[in-house]
């Protein structure tokens, strides 16, 4: 059961890069000046990314707490 606890959280975040890595890399240009359309862009993605993220780790915090109550 612990064994489950620990691990389950690893694999769903590796499972949510994978799934991102093709827009993260759509995102972000290493040989490109960002303009201000650019920044616009990851802007944006950065709040879905953080909106996504975010109830994932409350989940998993909340889990914890209960846990070790």
């Amino acid at each position: 059961m612990i064994f489950l606890l620990l691990v389950i959280p690893f694999i769903l975040v590796g499972i949510l890069i994978f799934l991102y890595l093709p827009q993260i890399l759509n995102f972000t240009n290493v040989y490109a000046i960002i303009d201000a359309i650019k920044a616009l862009e990851l802007n944006e993605f950065g709040d879905f990314v953080g909106g996504v993220l975010n109830p994932l780790l409350s989940f998993f915090g909340f889990c914890a707490l209960l846990y070790t109550i």
